[in-house]
């Protein structure tokens, strides 16, 4: 399975999951495509631990935010 293919079961389950996408891949990534099933952000190898901490902490905290935004309506 590839990633893109993950991504897309994935996101059959868990529509809402934010996705972080990480890839060893060197060509040109196409962001519209991605953008399109749902992934967030895009990082590539090799990667730094802080790196996967602040793409971890900007996507749950926006999803923390929208949470907090829900139930106060």
């Amino acid at each position: 399975m590839t990633g893109t293919q993950l991504v897309a079961a994935v996101r059959e389950i868990r529509p809402d999951l934010p996705i972080i996408f990480m890839t060893g891949v060197t060509g040109p990534i196409e962001s519209r495509q991605l953008r399109a099933m749902g992934i967030r952000e895009v990082l590539k190898k090799p990667l730094l631990a802080v790196d996967i901490a602040t793409a971890l902490a900007r996507h749950l905290q926006r999803r923390d935010d929208s949470a907090a935004l829900a139930s106060r309506e």
